[in-house]
């Protein structure tokens, strides 16, 4: 059995171990840095910065070195790696000839299988004038060190606010445009008014429906007009609009493939497209893009691909964080979403407090836990304020675990932690 997996980022490699490890012949494609942008790309430059913001560091050129000397390693890492469980790495493009035909560089690509994990870039907006200094995406953001002094960041969503966080931190003055009623759409509202409120408290100004129309480059800077009419001006701009599918090489038409109205490659349960013998795992599919998710979608498509009897993920549980100051994330179902769906939910809250607020100095918050009105179960949960990630990671097995609200409570917890807060969780409303 051969099997042919384009991209090498979270995906790609997971799903080229777990081939490997079941003797199949790998070949694995990428065009670009072994890694991908899930794990050497934007998402480990943002942490290297996020991190340095936390200790308190302020020297821009330094952590920019050290940001692509980390890169470097990451990179030599998992090229060991590969080499060691002899997957074989092929860089370069590859384009389907036909339905379940491959070539690269104009070379065929024999495999018996196929897994698409391409990954995902910064949407552009052909309204911007994107050039890399005044005007750019998360790609070149802080690139080489270089901090404006004042900088408008378009888009709210994660990636929007963890860089309006990191902007600040190093003294650039700024401006989050969110052209929703508030940043973070998608989490619970309350989370989001107390990430405005720490935010415009630190000097961040937050305008909410402030939905960008047009950006022009004037003079030593930028102006952008809202479709209300404001306009706001600042020396860049930091474009983060979401994300679009790196499907441009791949002539999916080609290939019988095609992608669907939100920008995704249709795909079952498994990652298996309508073309059989081609799976897609990661940002292609849509679901949630995380590294965390593409890894294991990778590995769900080997097993099926090679008729394996194996269990489509669950995504119940899934944690997703947003690391600016106050943190933020959430897992499962959310109060926000239960109302979406309508479900008949329960929400219990507890003040993150005691003493790890007193000995770390961190913004305080808070958590919401979401639970099923009849039997107590957990569903889900947000987090907003101390390690919001590490929380709602712990929450989340409790969701897979199918706890109840009073289990989570009478669980003993190390002192001191933010976890211990949990056994002060009561039901609110």
């Amino acid at each position: 059995m051969r099997v042919a997996i384009v991209g090498a980022g979270a995906a790609g490699i997971a799903a080229a171990s777990a081939a490997a490890k079941r003797g199949v012949q790998v070949t694995l494609v990428e065009a670009g840095r072994i890694g991908g942008n899930g794990w050497t790309g934007d998402l480990l430059g943002s942490k290297v910065f996020l991190e340095a913001a936390a200790g308190g560091e302020k020297d821009l050129n330094a952590i920019w070195r050290r940001r692509l000397a980390d890169e470097e390693e990451v990179t030599g890492r998992l090229r060991e790696e590969l080499d060691e469980k002899g997957i074989r790495s092929l860089s370069g493009r590859a384009t389907f000839r036909s339905p379940a035909a491959m070539e690269v560089g104009g070379k065929p690509l024999p495999a018996d299988g196929f897994i698409l994990a391409t990954g995902s870039r910064p949407r552009m907006d052909s309204r911007f004038p994107y050039d890399g200094e005044r005007v750019f995406t998360t790609r070149d953001a802080l690139r080489g060190g270089r901090c404006p002094g004042s900088i408008l960041v378009v888009g709210s969503g994660p990636s929007g606010t963890e860089y309006a966080h990191l902007y600040a931190a190093f003294g650039a003055r700024v401006t989050l445009l969110a052209s929703r009623e508030h940043l973070l759409p998608w989490e619970d509202p309350d989370v989001a008014a107390a990430v405005t409120k720490a935010f415009r408290e630190r000097g961040i100004g937050v305008e909410t429906k402030a939905r960008v129309e047009n950006i022009q480059v004037e003079g030593e800077g930028v102006r952008a007009t809202c479709a209300d009419g404001r306009e706001f001006s600042a020396e860049a701009a930091l474009l983060a609009i979401g994300e679009e599918a790196n499907v441009a090489d791949l002539n999916l038409a080609a290939g019988g493939l095609s992608l669907d109205e939100k920008g995704r490659l249709p795909a079952g349960k498994w990652g298996e497209t309508s073309v059989p013998g081609v799976y897609v795992a990661g940002d292609l599919t849509g679901r949630f893009r995380l590294a965390s998710v593409a890894a294991r979608q990778g590995e769900v498509a080997v097993g099926h691909l090679l008729g394996e009897p194996v269990e489509p993920l669950d995504y119940s549980g899934v944690v997703a964080a947003v690391f600016s100051e106050p943190q933020v994330a959430s897992c499962g179902v959310t109060e926000t979403v239960a109302t979406w769906r309508r479900l008949p939910v329960r929400i219990w809250k507890v003040e993150l407090g005691g003493l790890k607020l007193l000995l770390t100095k961190r913004a305080g918050g808070f958590c919401k836990v979401t639970v099923d009105e009849g039997s107590g179960v957990v569903l889900g949960a947000s987090v907003v304020g101390g390690e919001a990630a590490e929380l709602a990671g712990a929450l989340s097995l409790a969701v897979r675990a199918k706890m109840t609200a009073g289990d989570l409570v009478k669980a003993f917890q190390v002192t001191p932690s933010w976890a211990e807060n949990l056994g002060n969780l009561c039901p609110v409303g």
